[in-house]
């Protein structure tokens, strides 16, 4: 099972995982190399990502939410928000930037169907609201930023709670 701690861990990027054809498996930006310098820990944790990673999706900001964690040492803050929204505004919000995509749960049954993982991700609205892992600071400030009704979406990694999901 995926968790916030087993997210944050790493300075590689393992959010983003993005399905390569034929096999489906391993991302396109890791090598070899790469993978040669995981240790087992983390090797066991990039394939439970990509076992359960299901593609990247456009969510509506109010169908996106966070669960509170007891003992959670990353409090909410506003000082980082005010942050992002004059960074959104001097540099552009940049969410269609697969390293500012945010990786939520979905349950299985969830799952959208015809998902495809190239491209630019399609909009998704969720009957719930899928539980996001981190980046509670931007969505915050994503909320914050923009007004019109058909600009208030993120992308969203979307990964399986219950286990491997075969994707057409």
């Amino acid at each position: 099972m995926l968790s916030a701690p087993h997210i944050a861990r790493f300075g590689v990027r393992l959010i983003a995982i993005r399905r390569c054809p034929p096999t489906g498996r391993y991302p396109k930006a890791w090598t070899c190399s790469t993978m040669d310098n995981l240790s087992s820990n983390d090797l066991q944790i990039f394939r439970e990502k990509s076992r359960t990673f299901c593609g990247s999706v456009k969510i509506p900001l109010n169908k996106i939410c966070h669960e509170e964690l007891p003992n959670n040492p990353r409090q909410f803050n506003e000082k980082n928000v005010t942050t992002l929204l004059d960074f959104f505004r001097s540099e552009g919000c940049l969410r269609l930037d697969p390293e500012h995509y945010i990786p939520a749960l979905i349950s299985r049954s969830a799952v959208p169907r015809g998902l495809h993982l190239g491209g630019e991700p399609p909009r998704f609205n969720p009957e719930h609201p899928v539980v996001y892992l981190h980046g509670r600071h931007r969505l915050e400030a994503a909320r914050k930023f923009f007004t019109g009704h058909e600009n208030r979406w993120w992308v969203v990694d979307l990964y399986s709670r219950g286990g491997r999901v075969d994707l057409p």
